[in-house]
């Protein structure tokens, strides 16, 4: 007893010596999951994938932080095609969301046109406060609930989103595959925040299957190469604050935030551009063109010079020959052509249904699909024809 006595003294004192010395040491690793994504793979045939269907018990309010008004929490399941559209589906938590303890289905896709059967040609939308169905529910979940997804191709270039209880989601997805050829399928956790301690719980994936054409789900474990980390700080964040994801097992997800840095928040400046006006302004400044913001096929197109100008774009090249500008911000590199119904950007190629046009010796850009390339967000108010950008 005296020995066992002696040696459980010498614990105790190790174990206050580091308690003293390294009192960090407990803080370096978390199960909080700040961004984190999981994608299928195809084999050397271009053969992927039909459906995913993945099971999540949802956080409560309390377990996600520094989601401010401009902020996110996702839990979504995607498909990318080969021709480069992809979509993203799930459950979402933003600020107004937080305090009344519920999750809303939430969608966005890179390109157009994804929600037509509802009316709508953004590239987003969200099923709480834009309902599918006139007398549908508005597919609202209260936190801790558990709840099945399911995102399947059902036919060529239509993908279907389920939720057992609910109708399906019926969404168009140019390039989608019932045979499962040349596409595969994400599981994604993020979160959009201004805090550096924002960080949302472990979101409890509990399960994930995938299933291939003409045969049943299966389990899937992620393979190497398949697990990405995201970042959960504001793009613009000068400081590059990160966050490691150790994702050598796929559950559960471990973050190491020993080197987490503080940022800090900047403020975006607030663009406006009035159609048939020769001028924009940003905050309360005015800024005088030499020419005028005009429409189009519902799309608002300002002079390249301006929008670059208002974006904080400073390198703007222009090839006469291949029709085509450029405009670089930093590492950010945008590319259109004239007459080219695409766009290449940080986020890759981009499909848009109107093209740049060359009019009276200036080149005009969709004022939306450029901002948004940058990582801002345009909005158009019919009654003041004007297109805000911040």
């Amino acid at each position: 007893m005296k020995y066992f006595n002696k040696t459980y003294c010498v614990i105790l004192c190790i174990l206050l010596f580091f308690s003293l010395c390294y009192p960090a040491l407990a803080d370096t690793t978390t199960v909080y999951s700040p961004g984190y994504r999981v994608k299928s793979s195809l084999d050397e045939d271009h053969n992927g994938y039909q459906a995913i269907m993945a099971t999540i018990t949802l956080p409560q309010a309390a377990d996600v932080r520094g989601v401010k008004e401009t902020g996110a929490a996702y839990n979504y399941l995607g498909l990318e095609t080969f021709g480069g559209h992809s979509i993203e589906i799930g459950l979402h938590k933003d600020y107004y969301d937080l305090a009344n303890g519920k999750w809303s289905v939430f969608a966005y896709a890179n390109y157009p046109g994804a929600f037509v059967n509802y009316g709508s040609n953004e590239r987003w939308h969200n099923f709480r406060i834009m309902p599918w169905s006139p007398q549908g529910p508005d597919l609202v979940f209260p936190d801790g609930s558990k709840v099945t997804m399911i995102l399947k191709v059902t036919d060529k270039d239509e993908v279907s989103f389920a939720i057992p209880g609910f109708d399906p989601i019926l969404l168009k997805v140019p390039g989608a595959d019932p045979t499962g050829k040349d596409q595969i399928f994400r599981r994604v956790t993020s979160i959009m925040t201004d805090d550096a301690q924002g960080f949302t719980k472990n979101n409890c994936w509990e399960e994930v299957k995938l299933q291939k054409p003409n045969q049943d789900f299966i389990t899937w474990v992620p393979q190497p190469g398949e697990t990405l980390k995201s970042n959960n700080m504001d793009q613009n964040d000068p400081n590059g604050s990160s966050i490691t994801v150790k994702a050598a097992q796929y559950y559960p997800e471990i973050v190491d935030i020993s080197e987490l840095k503080p940022m800090q928040r900047t403020k975006k400046a607030v663009v406006k551009f009035i159609v048939g006006q020769n001028s924009f302004t940003v905050d309360d400044s005015i800024i005088e063109m030499d020419a005028t913001t005009y429409t189009d096929q519902d799309r608002t197109f300002v002079p390249v010079r301006y929008l670059a100008q208002a974006l904080g774009v400073s390198d703007i090249n222009w090839n006469g020959d291949t029709q085509t500008v450029t405009l670089t911000k930093g590492e950010e590199v945008v590319v259109l052509t004239v007459g080219k119904q695409e766009m290449v950007s940080p986020a890759g190629t981009v499909s848009m249904d109107v093209s740049p046009v060359s009019r009276a010796d200036r080149v005009y850009l969709p004022a939306r699909y450029v901002a948004e390339a940058f990582g801002y967000y345009a909005s158009w108010d019919e009654e003041t024809r004007t297109v805000t950008i911040q």
